[in-house]
């Protein structure tokens, strides 16, 4: 009985500190035209160009880093953290 008592409050102290991440991404994308757009996705690469690539694009990944919480609910993706670094700030 003890044993019990002890593996159900191990699993439940497992299931509360568990926590989602997922990894943004940032792209460059060319078009034949020589627009250029920057955007940020929660689709690797290759998702990306499966979902929504198109063979007049030209997709270069520029960076990429991890976000907490889950992308579900059309969430936005979080902001970079590359972007205070860019503009001089910590």
């Amino acid at each position: 009985m003890k044993f019990l008592i002890k593996g159900i409050l191990c699993i439940n102290f497992v299931i509360n500190s568990a926590y989602a991440e997922y990894r943004a991404y940032q792209y460059m994308i060319e078009q034949k035209d020589q627009q250029v757009k920057i955007l940020t996705s929660s689709l690797n690469p290759q998702a990306y160009r499966a979902y929504k690539g198109h063979p007049q694009q030209k997709l270069t990944l520029m960076r990429t880093w991890i976000c907490p919480g889950q992308t579900g609910g059309l969430k936005q993706t979080c902001p970079s953290p590359y972007h205070g670094a860019e503009n001089g700030r910590n």
